[in-house]
């Protein structure tokens, strides 16, 4: 939506109950908004163009219950898939079983490339046949 902007997202920090948060499609929306969302355990920031490594690298150290984030077609790099991949690995086997990540097919190729990528990984790549997949709001 384009009239949702972090000045009027910036409620959401006071909402300790937050778990799950959609913002996909939100064009106006920054890092700003949900870099201190420590409480969320599923985030969809698909299409938000503004969605950097900043902000999901610190949800990925600070929000303890994190499983599953839809970063498809944002900002993101490899930097957050390190990230990921280093805070999964960390994780308890249940935990672990349930982390999903969804990111471009792009830049799951480029993590890939740098030879840091292997068949047990939490990361699922989305592209023109998987596009279906971007609307959900968590997959196992």
């Amino acid at each position: 939506s384009e009239s949702i902007t972090d000045v009027s997202a910036t409620d959401l920090t006071s909402l300790p109950s937050l778990e799950s948060l959609s913002i996909q499609s939100t064009k106006k929306i920054t890092e700003t908004s949900i870099k201190d969302l420590h409480n969320l355990k599923e985030l969809n920031c698909s299409h938000c163009p503004h969605i950097s490594d900043n902000a999901i690298i610190n949800l990925l150290k600070n929000a303890n219950n994190l499983i599953f984030l839809n970063l498809y077609q944002t900002q993101i790099t490899t930097r957050s898939l390190d990230e990921a991949y280093t805070k999964w690995l960390t994780m308890a086997p249940a935990a672990r079983a349930n982390f999903k990540m969804a990111v471009s097919t792009k830049v799951k190729w480029s993590w890939k490339v740098l030879g840091k990528s292997n068949k047990d990984e939490p990361f699922q790549a989305l592209d023109r046949e998987g596009a279906h997949l971007e609307n959900i709001s968590i997959f196992r």
